[in-house]
């Protein structure tokens, strides 16, 4: 019976133990398992579609490669991204974080756009929440409030790429892990040359020599044109654009480090942009823009242009004008006066009409005159009148501004007096009215005067007597 009752008990400890050892083993394996596959990185590779996926050779394209980190609190110890080119001839172009070329990378610029900033958060054993050590020292994680984007601009220009198709792969080594983005495909086309006025059915063909002037046309189709068509021309290079079937050109005639001057034509108009500033233009006086022009960049003696398509109303001049009377008592026969013009509606110069007329008391005009006056963003200036032949008093200055396109009256007032023609007495009343408190001492000082006077007269009158 006792037997029995000590067999039991053995049981029921052996199967105690046994479900602690069989749990210990089955953690001992997760952990092992979690070990050896290395610490999870959450994060994500992909590739912008190329700005022109058709281009012919020569051209260059554009598109963006990103890593988005899913979680700021996990440091990934990412150092190098590789961009491949498979096809007719094979490409790489390895990078490090900052967007600096490692190695390969033929016709290849890289900018980068973003990166994530990471701080320091724990000493001595490096670290990350998630347990991935990185060595003694300081453990690092991304800062929550900046971009998780390791993200690049890449501009490929296509010159030394063989015909064909091309299929492009994004991929980074993280450890012993390759990570890699959804390929994008590539077409380069063979460069066309035409003479015809109809365009190379191609788009993005090179007419060679393009004018006595220019060097080489490239034709833009509309649909490219639609969509933004993006390039870098040299010098003497220009576009062949089409707008409401009409034939137009977009040309680079002069290049500077920061600068280009650029040329539109039928009917030629010319402008220098800065490195990212854009200019719209009406080609078909209809009062509508029709291109828009920006410089992107200057690199290699090459202008990195962008042409689009648009449809955008010229908005109207608008004006504001400030006149301010600078002294209001007038005895030198001069009136001076302070005049500001700002143009508030369209980019540009445009040249603006300015009316001068002073009315008297009686509101009849007895001064006139005009002038033109060419307005960019703002003018100031000081204008003088000859007031000589004015009498004596109260008048006022009124200044009429007129534009071409001008829908509303615009006009500023200004009070002033004549009081004098000079002299002390000119001099005095125009110190007095100009200054209250010269005005009070003047006063004070004629009283103290006249009590001295009283006072000096009585005392002769008194010796006398």
């Amino acid at each position: 019976m006792n037997k029995r009752k000590g067999n039991f008990k053995f049981r029921i400890k052996f199967r105690k133990h046994s479900e602690k050892i069989f749990s210990s083993i089955i953690s001992i394996a997760v952990i092992f398992l979690l070990f050896f596959s290395g610490p999870v990185y959450a994060f994500s590779l992909s590739l912008g579609t190329p700005s022109n996926t058709s281009p012919t050779k020569g051209n260059t394209i554009y598109f963006t490669a990103t890593m988005d980190i899913e979680n700021n609190d996990v440091y990934i110890p990412v150092e190098n991204f590789t961009l491949f080119f498979d096809g007719p001839s094979d490409k790489t172009c390895i990078f490090n974080v900052s967007g600096t070329i490692v190695s390969g990378c033929t016709g290849i610029n890289i900018t980068m756009i973003s990166v994530p900033a990471t701080i320091n958060y724990s000493y001595g054993y490096g670290n990350d929440s998630q347990g991935n050590t990185f060595g003694n020292g300081y453990g690092y994680s991304y800062v929550s409030s900046v971009t998780n984007q390791f993200k690049y601009n890449v501009s490929l220009d296509t010159t030394n790429y063989d015909a064909g198709t091309y299929t492009i792969a994004f991929t980074t080594k993280i450890r012993t892990r390759t990570y890699s983005a959804t390929n994008q495909t590539l077409t380069v086309n063979v460069a066309t040359t035409d003479t015809s006025d109809e365009g190379s059915s191609g788009g993005g063909g090179v007419i060679s020599g393009g004018g006595s002037e220019w060097k080489a046309e490239l034709i833009v189709l509309d649909k490219q044109l639609v969509l933004g068509y993006r390039n870098q021309l040299p010098e003497k290079w220009r576009l062949k654009v089409p707008v409401n079937n009409e034939t137009h050109y977009v040309g680079i005639k002069n290049l500077t480090a920061t600068t280009a001057l650029i040329e539109v034509s039928s009917t030629p108009k010319t402008k220098t942009l800065l490195i990212g500033e854009e200019w719209n233009v009406d080609v078909t006086n209809d009062n509508y823009y029709d291109l828009n022009i920006k410089l992107n960049g200057i690199s290699n003696s090459k202008a990195d242009v962008t042409v689009k398509r648009i449809h955008k109303e010229i908005p109207a001049a608008l004006f504001d004008i400030n006149l301010k009377i600078l002294e209001k008592l007038i005895n030198k026969g001069k009136l001076d006066a302070s005049i500001s013009l700002t143009n508030l509606g369209v980019p540009g110069k445009v040249d603006a009409t300015l009316s001068y007329k002073i009315l008297n008391s009686k509101e009849v005009v007895v001064y006139e005159e005009s002038e033109k006056v060419p307005v960019e963003t703002q003018t100031e200036f000081v204008k003088t009148f000859d007031v000589s032949g004015l009498k004596k008093g109260d008048y006022a200055l009124l200044v009429d501004l007129s534009y071409s396109g001008q829908k509303e009256p615009i006009q500023a007032k200004g009070q002033f007096s004549i009081v004098s023609r000079g002299g002390i007495t000119g001099f005095v009343v125009n110190a007095i009215g100009e200054n209250k408190g010269l005005a009070f001492s003047f006063f004070v000082l004629t009283i103290i005067l006249v009590v001295a006077l009283i006072v000096f007269i009585a005392k002769i009158r008194k010796k006398t007597l």
